[in-house]
């Protein structure tokens, strides 16, 4: 990834200022860079060219640019579907597919431009093989330890205790991930989502076991 550390340091001063109740400071950096990475490495489990890799890795780390035209006060961010559909906002994929030309050099053929923000713009109801993986990739960002994070950090800003954290995951939140696993694109990302939920089961039953009291 070391190539893309001009897009990487780019992303980071827009959202250093940024708080997220599920993940906190600068959390849509972290995020976006997590999916860049994991798109990067379901990329070495296919064949795919270069180009496309560099467009899908482009794409993965502008992903949620715009979002960061939504801070609010005190560098609140709220990046969730249910906020834009409650204000009555354009869907931030449309939005960030605009943004990214401005992050990129002005020498980069027209023609790779236009792929990148097809590549944004379509990712959460992908078509091409590139869009599918992007999409999984930013499912799958959601999994595992980044997952863990998330909960930890929310669980904190909602004052909810440990115990209520795990009965949360393994009563309600853990069908939602597999839900989520059977509605990703490529096998590989299925198998790596299923790692993932296994991840987080094996932390929090070993932490539940720490909190036995009988």
């Amino acid at each position: 990834m070391k190539r893309y550390q001009k897009y990487i340091q780019d992303l980071k001063n827009l959202f250093s200022n940024t708080y997220e109740s599920a993940g906190g400071q600068e959390f849509r950096f972290f995020h976006s860079l997590n999916v860049a990475n994991i798109a990067n490495s379901l990329m070495e489990k296919i064949d795919i060219s270069d180009y496309d890799r560099d467009v899908c890795i482009i794409a993965a780390i502008f992903h949620d640019v715009a979002k960061h035209t939504r801070v609010q006060e005190g560098g609140i961010l709220d990046a969730s579907h249910e906020y834009e559909k409650d204000n009555n906002l354009e869907a931030h994929e449309r939005i960030s597919a605009d943004l990214v030309k401005n992050f990129l050099p002005h020498n980069m053929q027209k023609e790779k431009i236009v792929k990148i923000q097809n590549t944004i713009c379509n990712h959460s109801n992908p078509k091409t093989l590139i869009e599918k993986i992007l999409h999984d990739a930013d499912e799958l960002s959601e999994m595992g330890s980044m997952n863990l994070w998330k909960m930890y950090t929310y669980s904190a800003h909602k004052k909810r205790n440990i115990l209520n954290t795990i009965k949360y995951w393994f009563e309600t939140d853990r069908a939602r991930h597999l839900e989520k696993s059977g509605n990703l694109y490529l096998d590989v990302s299925k198998k790596e989502a299923n790692r993932r939920i296994k991840i987080v089961d094996e932390v929090l039953n070993d932490l539940q076991t720490q909190l036995e009291t009988e």
